[in-house]
């Protein structure tokens, strides 16, 4: 029901101007009286713009406006007022007249059926609303609506929307801002202290977390998996952290494997930082991140207590830049010396342009064994003398995989100081030489086809090869390179200015620590300008073999290429059948 006050309302019987307030008039009835305009005409020249009359007999009204005249049909039941005569008009459909009490009545009551029949038709609706999309259960026990979600796809069923927002722990629940600017380094720790309570993922949205400290996940078996949107866009950042600040520490439990991983990260430090300690958690992966300015990437740590050990953790598919000194180092502390099955894989890149670069370090009593080493090296015009695999520890280290360097001005050292075994090969890109020397040496590392230890530790290999570069700085002279204890075939290019001898050499270790037989199927002299003469041969301990020649001194470099075509003296035959 709408009441219509008007002033200068019109009179019955006939038509009667509005005056100068006609189109306000129009407006207000227009709003207030769903006025449908049925149509534009002219009526005749009199009256000015802004005239409006009624036409009571018909019900219809009309305005007058840039000439013409817009006609009105107001709708049935409609009441009006003539607040200046106090007489109220209703409408019934074709005409105005005088309003009775029973009029108006009739229509209270029209509207207040019509208002019921809208209400019924809600609540049908809400009932329908509640039954497919509300939860039975519609608030909790702290009064919260608790939506439906339904997932696509046949035979889905229904679950509350809190549940599928929780699925997952974001930075973002605790406060995270992400811009590099603000300190997000409390509630990256309250996520990864939810998800630790909760049994859930991590999700890492882009942007860059600013982290001033060392975010920890405490010690357990389960470690969280934590996602990133790829390390283009996902980025910590703790470049302004403090000396010697390592971003994330994993603190595990040995002898379960986690099973987990951290991927889609880029770990942006500084020059005495480190982006990820693993200590004592086996089975954890870091997935498709990119380690940015760090003095080591990963650190593998056994220090946490006696008989801890890190165990089947690898680096896949990263990337380390020339700005991260260390890709990975290996250290033992309090717990025990194993770290078996751990490495680098799925090709993952390192870049290198560090003078004197150690890239993998294992440190003093860490035991590194049945590991994995799949990279590809760049090795840039700073990086002279890097070594891939700088082995610290007594212990020989034992790998497999595929090693690839692209040389691009540097010079790179497969194995430094200890023994390392590679099932494998090296596959070293074109052009990778530097003014006519060798950019890529074996060093220390012996490839083989296959590699087992026998109770003292020594190693029985099935076609072992190794390639070396020595200086040759004192005589007698021991080949590092010669190993293993197995009958071998050496071929040697021994030179100097104005000097190159070559000889082709059949060694044959005694075995069980005693020595060997050398024995010289060719040589010759290419090159005795500068008499230096030609060297002997023998073999000491372990089938090492020993050159001696007392005029070799300083600046002799000896190139030797070892090929075993024996297997070794205390290895059974049949343990490779």
């Amino acid at each position: 029901m709408t009441i219509l006050n008007l002033p200068n309302f019109p009179k019955p019987g006939g038509q009667q101007p509005w005056g100068a307030d006609a189109n306000f008039a129009l407006k207000v009835l227009s709003s207030h009286m769903a006025l449908n305009v049925i149509g534009t005409t002219i009526t005749g020249a009199g009256g000015a713009d802004g005239d409006a009359e009624i036409d009571l007999a018909t019900g219809q009204y009309s305005c007058k406006n840039d000439g013409g005249w817009t006609l009105y049909q107001p709708r049935k039941g409609v009441l009006a007022t003539d607040v200046v005569n106090n007489v109220v008009y209703f409408n019934n459909g074709s005409e105005w007249v005088i309003a009775s009490s029973a009029d108006s009545l009739a229509q209270i009551l029209s509207d207040i059926g019509d208002l019921e029949t809208a209400v019924g038709d809600l609540e049908t609706a809400v009932g329908d609303l509640d039954s497919n999309k509300l939860d039975k259960n519609t608030v909790d026990s702290d009064n919260d609506l608790l939506l439906n979600f339904l997932q696509s796809g046949d035979n889905a069923v229904y679950r509350t929307a809190r549940s599928k927002m929780r699925e997952t722990v974001t930075p973002q629940d605790f406060g995270a801002v992400g811009d590099g600017i603000a300190d997000d380094t409390a509630a990256l720790q309250l996520t990864i202290d939810e998800a630790m309570s909760s049994g859930r993922s991590i999700y890492v949205p882009a942007g860059t977390y600013k982290i001033t400290s060392t975010l920890i996940k405490p010690q357990s078996f389960f470690t969280p998996i934590i996602k990133g949107d790829g390390y283009l866009v996902t980025k910590f950042n703790y470049s302004s952290a403090p000396a010697n600040t390592t971003c994330l520490r994993i603190i595990g439990g040995s002898g379960a494997s986690t099973l987990s991983e951290i991927s889609g990260i880029d770990f942006v430090g500084n020059s005495t930082s480190t982006a990820i300690e693993v200590r004592g958690q086996d089975g954890y992966d870091m997935t498709r991140c990119r380690f940015n300015t760090n003095a080591r990437g990963v650190l593998l740590s056994n220090n946490v207590a006696a008989g801890a050990f890190t165990e089947f953790v690898k680096v896949r598919q990263s990337s380390f830049t020339a700005s991260c000194v260390v890709t990975l180092e290996l250290f033992r502390g309090a717990g025990n010396d194993s770290f078996h099955g751990c490495g680098i894989t799925d090709d993952t890149v390192i870049v290198t342009n560090t003078p004197n670069a150690e890239l993998v370090k294992i440190g003093t009593g860490c035991y590194l064994y049945n590991a994995v080493m799949d990279v590809t090296v760049f090795t840039e015009s700073l990086a002279t003398n890097a070594v891939l695999i700088k082995n610290n520890s007594a212990r020989i280290t034992n790998l497999f995989g595929r090693i690839k360097v692209e040389n691009q001005g540097g010079s790179l050292k497969i194995s430094d100081v200890g023994s390392t075994y590679i099932v494998g090969n090296v596959l070293v890109g074109a052009g990778s030489t530097s003014a006519g020397n060798y950019s890529v040496t074996n060093g220390s590392a012996v490839f083989c086809e296959s590699v087992s230890f026998d109770v003292s530790g020594t190693p029985n290999t099935t076609g072992a090869r190794n390639n070396s570069r020595d200086l040759l700085v004192s005589s007698p002279h021991t080949l590092i390179s010669s190993s293993p204890a197995a009958v071998r075939l050496i071929t040697l290019r021994i030179t100097k200015s104005n000097y190159e001898y070559r000889a082709t050499v059949l060694v044959t270790p005694q075995g069980f620590g005693g020595a060997g037989q050398a024995t010289i199927l060719q040589s010759w002299l290419q090159n005795n300008t500068d008499p230096l003469g030609a060297p002997t041969f023998s073999v000491a301990s372990a089938g090492r073999l020993v050159i001696t020649n007392a005029n070799y001194t300083g600046n002799v470099t000896v190139f030797a290429t070892s090929t075993q075509i024996g297997l070794g003296v205390n290895q059974p035959a049949a343990i490779y059948n």
